[in-house]
């Protein structure tokens, strides 16, 4: 299978850590997430982000439409980027705390520039967008901002208490190398209430670990770039089980994303169906759907949004009655870039 990994920032070409998620509070790192997390910096103890929901009385006149094109231009032409004038003109008649830019900004990062072994340069070059405390993310009952889909209301997968979701990462930026990467760390607890037996542990339990994405290469201001990876029940992210990174495992009301090579001997909607379901039991089943888009207009903001996703039908369910059970948590907030000051940090509680 094809692996796409996920987080706040890029998509990469190779899953790079494995059993970092156990059902305990913090997994161990391995040995190259540790590496990468022995050159980061976290150690401010303010939040650099703003949760959009801080924003809404934020209106577009934050972003003065000429100013950002003008910064955008001039960053892209420092860094010997191009301007990728789509994305510039959605965002410079968007209000800033308009999270539909999300679905209507295209990607455009290099996945394949670098080798997958590749590690992030930090130098004094590094741009940081962090988080210094975990997030909670939100439970969707209805149209999701960020995707503008619908998504039940129901909590049959994911436990509905407020703060039983949370994430928290860092994006790294090196316009001078070209390269965007980034680590993350989730919290994510089950409901206490599995159907058909289930291999996540006990219901109700926390799995919590840490993922870095790898390096990707940056083409153009903005930067814009979308990741998904997966978590299954065992405690590894893995593929994902879909052809393409998107914002969610729904492609519309009533269907899913294309799977990886869906008709070419890949993956089935029948296989994704039983993954993501709170109604099967396996060692590959039970699967949480892991997404994330950023949008860096001029390398000194950054606009992230993240999410997990879930189902819970019967295994003769049709493909519209699955869909129609996705519950979805999602987390949107603006950062401010810091330069890297060669600081360790792991998240250790």
């Amino acid at each position: 299978m094809k692996i796409k990994t996920l987080l706040y920032t890029s998509t990469l070409t190779l899953f790079l850590t494995s059993k970092v998620f156990a059902a305990v509070s913090i997994a161990t790192p391995s040995s190259t997430l540790s590496q990468v997390a022995n050159s980061m910096n976290f150690s401010s103890s303010t939040n650099n982000n703003i949760a959009i929901s801080q924003t809404a009385s934020q209106t577009s006149t934050i972003i003065d439409a000429e100013e950002l094109k003008e910064d955008v231009t001039n960053a892209a032409e420092a860094a010997g980027l191009e301007v990728d004038t789509a994305a510039l003109e959605i965002l410079s008649s968007s209000a800033s705390n308009d999270n539909s830019v999300f679905a209507e900004i295209a990607d455009n990062i290099d996945s394949e520039k670098y080798d997958w072994d590749k590690m992030p340069t930090f130098d004094a070059d590094t741009m940081v967008f962090k988080d210094s405390s975990w997030n909670d993310l939100v439970k969707v009952n209805g149209i999701s901002s960020v995707t503008g889909l619908s998504y039940t209301s129901n909590n049959n997968f994911f436990d509905g208490t407020a703060g039983s979701q949370q994430g928290r990462g860092a994006s790294f930026v090196n316009v001078a190398k070209g390269e965007i990467s980034a680590i993350f760390y989730l919290r994510v607890k089950r409901g206490t209430t599995l159907v058909d037996g289930s291999d996540w542990a006990l219901g109700g339990t926390t799995v919590a670990g840490a993922h870095f994405t790898g390096v990707a290469g940056m083409t153009a201001f903005p930067t814009t770039a979308t990741a998904h990876t997966v978590f299954i029940a065992d405690g590894r992210d893995w593929g994902t089980g879909f052809d393409d990174p998107n914002q969610s495992m729904k492609a519309s009301a009533s269907t899913l994303h294309k799977p990886w090579n869906e008709g070419e001997g890949g993956d089935t909607r029948e296989n994704i169906m039983d993954w993501y379901n709170n109604h099967t039991n396996g060692n590959w089943d039970n699967r949480v759907y892991v997404t994330g888009k950023a949008i860096i207009p001029d390398g000194k903001n950054l606009k992230g949004t993240f999410s997990l996703e879930s189902g819970s039908c019967a295994d003769s369910c049709t493909e519209k009655e699955y869909v129609e059970s996705i519950e979805r948590w999602e987390y949107t907030g603006n950062y401010v870039a810091e330069k890297w000051d060669g600081q360790t940090y792991l998240i250790s509680e």
